[in-house]
């Protein structure tokens, strides 16, 4: 590998932290030493004709490094260091996909950053460390610096919304560089999905043209229906779930308008698909999504209007009193769900006998005793 002169490159040198996947990491790792490789080029590069970042920002991570206590081999060859993923070697995963999922457990995203940071936090990898020993304060030095993040789809097999990996690796970044810094990133998707006409466009038109492409198609929709309890448990688990995710980490993209849309199109059927007499026969992952409807708007992440969240209450709790509770990360054990369900039906008006108390609201409450195993089984 050489290094490209100033002059030839005719711009500065833009300093790129890296954040792979376990899978990326695993199966690509000569690509991974290439990479730092041009790093540590770049960082030792002298005489530019323009700035050189890449440089500029080593040398700040350096005396940090030094200020800590570091020696100068380590807090130089760290200074340099720009490549970071989950450890050790063989561990996948940020723990964000069950984390976010399990909305009970947490009320402060900051919560969920940190969760982010320590499972990649600081483990670099390079010629001389492969993932070695954390050190998550250089990993927040570097995406404190970050203005922009980009991130490559390639087909459309998968699209970001169906695909937690997305969202918890990707879609996080900004999340959690807004908290280091203050200011959200510019999120791109550079788009290869069309063999020779690369193109660059923004994450929010990325995303909210695949939500209209695929899950607000009526004839997707009428695809998933065709496989009956499977394509129920897409609808829940792979899109709903996955929304909820990106709706957490990117709350100016996904907001209370996509959840109307939702609403819409899967509640109150806009297409007139025949949805209503689908989830009678997939009652399991209906619940699972009506619930999910009504912890995104307790959580304040969607701004429902009452006729919604009424429909949303009242069916979910007639669920659960004819089906079960579902056990999902979301729904049983959940006694804030539980609370805030019972009170948007004490809220509505009264039946017959005066009363709305609904005793599905105790079994919503009860944790599971062999765990959280039943969610989506859509066929029950």
């Amino acid at each position: 590998m050489e290094l490209i002169p100033s002059d030839e490159l005719g711009r500065p040198r833009i300093d790129v932290v890296f954040i792979a996947s376990g899978l990326y990491r695993d199966t690509f790792s000569d690509k991974i030493e290439l990479l730092d490789d041009a790093v540590r080029l770049a960082a030792q590069a002298e005489g530019d004709l323009y700035p050189n970042y890449v440089k500029e920002n080593s040398d700040a991570l350096y005396a940090k490094l030094i200020s800590r206590g570091f020696d100068e081999q380590t807090a130089r060859r760290l200074s340099m260091s720009r490549i970071f993923s989950a450890a050790p070697p063989g561990a996948y995963g940020t723990g964000l996909s069950g984390a976010i999922d399990s909305s009970d457990t947490w009320d402060d995203p900051e919560k969920l950053v940190d969760l982010y940071l320590s499972k990649l936090g600081g483990y670099v990898y390079d010629g001389e460390s492969w993932g070695g020993e954390p050190n998550k304060l250089l990993f927040r030095d570097n995406l404190g610096e970050v203005d922009v993040a980009v991130h490559s789809r390639s087909s459309n097999l998968y699209g970001l919304v169906d695909n937690d990996d997305c969202f918890q690796y990707f879609g996080a970044l900004s999340m959690v560089i807004k908290s280091i810094s203050g200011v959200e990133p510019d999120m791109f998707i550079t788009d290869l999905r069309t063999v020779g006409v690369p193109q660059t466009v923004t994450l929010k038109d990325y995303i909210l043209k695949e939500l209209e492409a695929r899950y607000f198609n009526p004839k997707w929709i009428l695809g998933m229906m065709e496989h009956g309890y499977a394509g129920a448990r897409y609808m829940d688990k792979k899109f709903l779930e996955n929304l909820w995710g990106w709706t957490v980490t990117n709350p100016e993209i996904i907001t209370s308008d996509i959840w109307d849309r939702v609403y819409d199109v899967y509640i109150k059927d806009e297409h007139d698909l025949g949805l209503k007499e689908f989830f009678a026969e997939n009652p399991y992952a209906y619940q699972s999504m009506t619930g999910r409807m009504l912890e995104t708007a307790r959580k304040g992440y969607w701004d429902a209007d009452q006729e919604a969240l009424e429909t949303l209450a009242t069916e979910y709790q007639q669920s659960v009193q004819a089906n079960g509770v579902t056990c999902c990360h979301h729904t049983c054990g959940n006694i804030a769900l539980s609370d805030y369900t019972q009170s948007i039906i004490d809220g509505m008006e009264t039946d017959d006998s005066g009363s709305n108390d609904d005793p599905s609201a105790e079994i919503i409450k009860e944790k599971p005793t062999e765990g959280r195993g039943r969610c989506s089984n859509a066929a029950g």
